[in-house]
């Protein structure tokens, strides 16, 4: 990533580490919503989407 985002002009390592902790975060209140309800098919999706 660091090597094509060098030929592109890009920060595309930033850009996608952005995107995962985002993600992550999202991940994370979907998993403790779905835990606190006692969903265990949305805890199971959540975690493993």
């Amino acid at each position: 990533l660091q090597a094509l985002g060098d030929s592109t002009g890009e920060d595309l390592l930033s850009e996608v580490m952005r995107a995962f902790l985002q993600q992550g975060e999202r991940d994370l209140v979907a998993m403790r919503r779905a835990l606190e309800a006692g969903d265990a098919p949305a805890l199971a999706a959540a975690a493993h989407g």
